[in-house]
């Protein structure tokens, strides 16, 4: 072979590249680089098959050196820190990003690689800086509008975001990944035939892709759509997934077995929620053993038993078959007409009962009230369920109450005028707070596991959610099908709690004058 050979070596390796054919082209791009081992060309091709094949060092080692020879190509740079940036070398991604910029400042690739890493830190206003001059350039490029959205999305501008993606999806009406993040945008501003369709025809060009399946039955259930929603429910991230596959006994899906073992997933409400069903099993003549959090473990003792009761993290007994916590919903089609809501379904034990009576024994007020204003820091709605404390200063005037904090591990304390009896120093379980419940009048609190507690322990609960709230309490309810003993107060506007304050403090009011 001749260097006169190399050119239509490369060309036919190209087509190979461009028709899809890996192997054949990368056995082309190795001939030509063998021949011509100085051919830049040639080694940035070979690190675009290696990283879509996953071989990331690889990769890094041919753009590398395709950088090397030809340290002018602005787009090379890009892709290099795309390899970089998904070996999770920040530091090299960044610089090879700004390097392309630096060559071309409107290089889409680089910008949007940049504002991604740059989002994943939060630092949203820099992002927004790097994608300007492209987006000024490239003012219709989906790629742009994409990040564009998800940094108005990260503000909580959801109809920002949503114009975003609709000029994404207009510009690549084929991309799934764009119709997912507009039907999130949808069901965010609570456009729930929008977001579905959104959903349904991204799932019609990509199945089965777990997230999008995962928004689209959380719409579907927050739209009170059970039946659909809970199975497309089952696409939600396997839990504990090694312990529960190496197991080695089957899924339940209904049939008859003597011992059942479920497994608790997500969030401890969710847990708290759920449960509900071991007893109807338990009804049945089934075994149920319950393999969940260790802060949970004595709680859930009076549900199933304390022999029965076991925590995930450490040896569980061996059942008939097993099943997730959450898809037992499914497998009993549930629906809002036959969901178990007999409550109590948890209580607390005597001792702890008679405790926080003692701890409360010299108190007067009518009325002792509950308060709790942050979940988990880690929810990904945090942002929006959880609250400033300040806002319960509103309610320190009405005459009668007393207010207790149920608020376990707070990130923050409430203003130091605020009347607030503290006895969380109590607490180091569930059961334990399950304790002091009971002994309280009501409780009022964002979305967080202790409203699920007081529901599951039938005491009255009045719950401050936001304008979207999380599915299980769907839209436009005043009350909720899962717990009878439960208020729920819903932002009018985003962000604003004015008006569900005011109700509450209304209705605390009235509750006061007639205890």
């Amino acid at each position: 072979m001749t260097a006169a050979d190399i050119p239509s070596l490369m060309k036919r390796a190209i087509e190979q590249f461009v028709a899809g054919h890996a192997p054949a082209a990368e056995e082309l791009f190795l001939q030509v680089i063998h021949e011509e081992p100085l051919n830049a060309g040639a080694h940035q091709f070979l690190g675009l098959l290696a990283y879509a094949a996953g071989r990331l060092p690889q990769a890094a080692a041919y753009m590398e050196r395709s950088t090397e020879l030809e340290p002018g190509n602005p787009g090379w740079y890009a892709q290099y820190g795309d390899v970089r940036q998904r070996m999770g070398e920040r530091e090299k991604a960044g610089a090879l990003y700004l390097k392309a910029l630096e060559l071309d400042p409107v290089n889409v690739q680089a910008a949007a690689g940049l504002a991604a890493m740059l989002v994943e830190q939060s630092l949203l206003a820099q992002a927004e800086a790097i994608l300007k001059g492209p987006l000024e350039a490239f003012p219709e490029d989906p790629q742009l509008l994409s990040w564009t959205g998800i940094i108005a999305s990260r503000r909580g501008d959801f109809a920002a975001a949503a114009a975003c993606y609709e000029r994404a999806v207009k510009e690549a009406p084929g991309d799934p990944k764009y119709l997912a993040c507009l039907g999130n945008c949808y069901k965010d501003l609570g456009r729930l035939e929008e977001a579905k369709a959104a959903y349904a025809e991204s799932l019609r060009i990509m199945p089965n892709v777990p997230m999008t399946r995962l928004n689209y039955a959380i719409t579907l259930l927050l739209n009170g759509e059970f039946e659909p929603g809970w199975n497309e429910f089952e696409a939600r991230p396997p839990a504990i997934a090694a312990r529960r596959n190496n197991y080695q006994r089957p899924f339940w899906n209904g049939e008859r077995v003597e011992s059942l073992l479920l497994w608790a997933e997500q969030g401890f409400g969710d847990v708290i929620q759920f449960v509900r069903y071991a007893p109807v099993l338990m009804h049945a003549g089934v075994r149920v053993c319950l393999a969940v959090h260790p802060g949970l473990v004595e709680l859930l003792q009076v549900v199933a038993g304390k022999d029965n009761v076991f925590s995930a993290t450490g040896p569980v007994p061996l059942c008939d078959a097993q099943q997730l916590l959450l898809s037992l919903p499914r497998i009993f089609k549930t629906n809002l007409q036959n969901i178990p809501r007999t409550v109590p379904y948890l209580r607390a034990d005597e001792a702890r009962r008679k405790h926080f009576g003692e701890l409360m024994a010299g108190d007067a007020a009518k009325l002792k009230v509950g308060i709790a204003w942050s979940g988990r820091a880690t929810h990904t709605n945090d942002m929006n369920r959880s609250l400033d404390p300040a806002l319960f200063a509103r309610l320190a005037d009405v005459p009668g109450v007393s207010f207790y904090s149920v608020q376990i591990g707070a990130r923050t304390r409430p203003p130091a005028d605020f009347p607030l009896h503290d006895l969380t120093g109590h607490v180091s379980n569930f059961a334990d707070t399950a304790g002091l419940v009971s002994q309280l009048d009501l409780v009022i609190s964002v979305d967080t596991s202790v409203v699920h507690l007081a529901g599951a322990l039938a005491r009255p609960v009045w719950v401050l959610l936001p304008r979207i709230a999380d599915w299980r309490w769907m839209m436009h309810r005043t009350d909720s099908p899962w717990y009878p003993t439960m208020r729920l107060y819903r932002q009018v506007a985003a962000g604003d709690w004015t008006l569900p304050f005011q109700q509450v403090k209304e209705d605390l009011i009235a509750l006061a004058r007639g205890a």
